[in-house]
Parts: C-alpha cells; structure tokens; sequence
C-alpha cells in the first residue's frame, strides 16, 4: 500500500487527516506526516482515535 492510499485508509476508518509522505518526494514514500499544531484535547482525541484503529487491523 503507498502512503496516499495509507491516508485515505486513516481518514476513512479512522477519522484522522495525515498527509502521504510521497507528497513531499520519492524519499517520502511509506511514511506519513502528522501535525501537532492543534489543541491538546483535539490531539488526544485523534491518538485515541488512532490507538482504537490499530487494535482493529
């Protein structure tokens, strides 16, 4: 799976927005970048989110 579709995947399941690594070149493929500029409680909430969904796959 490339880091486009492992966003699309996050953002579907999981309600969290992440940005495909490709998108910042071909080094990038097969990460993905994640802000941390928000509120604390909205961050915690999307750790949540993604903890939750990691335990699902």
């Amino acid at each position: 799976m490339n880091s486009f579709d492992f966003c699309l995947k996050l953002l579907y399941e999981a309600k969290v927005e992440t940005v495909p690594g490709a998108a910042f070149g071909p080094a990038g493929e097969n990460h993905i970048r994640m802000s941390f500029g928000a509120k604390p409680e909205e961050l915690e909430e999307g750790m949540k989110r993604l903890k939750k969904w990691s335990e699902s796959v």
